[in-house]
């Protein structure tokens, strides 16, 4: 038996996502309706494709018409991307300002650790032993550019080692 040119141009998309067979209904089916389905032969579950199914003849019982589906996939189709596009669009990016050279008045745990050249465990640490100043914003914990100053003048010595 034959199959109709439009069943040929539809083949490619008879492997359908779950999530996409939920949107088609309202409400959308449990879990147990699609191994219910899998059981009476209306859809196939993909063989080494978690989370999809294929469609077969008896689809259309399912209130699915393929060519509904293929403008439905067209729909939700993410865009391609042009890679000249997004390479101009960083190269027009501007770099980021360097803690070091130009730090802000009050820095997170992890830009202080870079701001002192050290690894946010070694700033935790120096935090619990009370060695640096915080201040406590709800559970936010920032410490003040002058305070790091002044931990480095006071602590030359094992910064350097």
């Amino acid at each position: 038996m034959s199959k109709s040119s439009k069943e040929d141009e539809i083949i490619d998309d008879l492997c359908v996502r779950r999530e996409e067979i939920e949107k088609l209904f309202h409400p959308k089916p449990a879990r147990t309706t699609f191994h219910d389905w899998v059981n009476k032969g209306l859809i196939v579950m993909a063989r080494g494709l978690r989370g999809y199914y294929l469609l077969n003849k008896t689809r259309v019982r399912l209130g699915m018409n393929p060519v509904d589906l293929k403008r439905y996939r067209k729909e939700m189709a993410i865009p391609q991307v042009d890679s000249e596009q997004v390479k101009e669009n960083f190269e027009k990016e501007e770099p980021k300002a360097d803690l070091r050279s130009n730090p802000p008045a009050y820095m997170s745990v992890k830009e202080a650790a870079t701001y002192l050249t050290v690894s946010p465990a070694t700033m935790h640490r120096e935090i619990q032993a009370r060695r640096v100043k915080v201040v406590r914003i709800g559970r936010r914990v920032l410490l003040r550019k002058v305070d790091l100053d002044r931990y480095i003048e006071t602590n030359a010595n094992w910064l350097n080692e």
